[in-house]
């Protein structure tokens, strides 16, 4: 997965992104990596610490530029990544590792699953 080499992938897609044929792409492999930025990561992973919090902010503002991208493209598949977005919105407040924001994330992919049982995303 970006053969672990995640900040030189963030340097290429963000140049990725500027290109309005790779820009949805971009970001959504973006927000993938700051959501999973060490494949390797152990029991010390869930500490929480201010990478984490800096990449769940990252996340939020990715999401905001992939939704505006999709509105954009006009895209028909808007409600399968309307609720994908969602699931990253979700997984970013997780990562924070706050209490009340964990429970927001937590409730947030409730409602989903429970919407859409099929949704695999949902399920983390």
């Amino acid at each position: 997965r970006w053969q672990n080499r995640s900040q030189e992938a963030l340097v290429d897609l963000t140049a990725a992104q500027r290109d309005s044929e790779y820009r949805i792409d971009a970001l959504t492999y973006m927000i993938e990596i700051y959501l999973s930025p060490d494949n390797n990561a152990g029991i010390e992973a869930l500490e929480p610490n201010s990478e984490a919090l800096e990449n769940a902010g990252s996340v939020e503002s990715l999401v905001d530029e992939l939704r505006k991208a999709y509105a954009q493209s006009r895209s028909n598949r808007w409600e399968k990544w309307s609720l994908k977005l969602k699931v990253f919105q979700a997984r970013a407040k997780i990562m924070t590792k706050q209490k009340a924001k964990v429970d927001q994330g937590l409730q947030m992919l409730n409602e989903i699953f429970v919407d859409n049982k099929k949704f695999v995303p949902a399920l983390l």
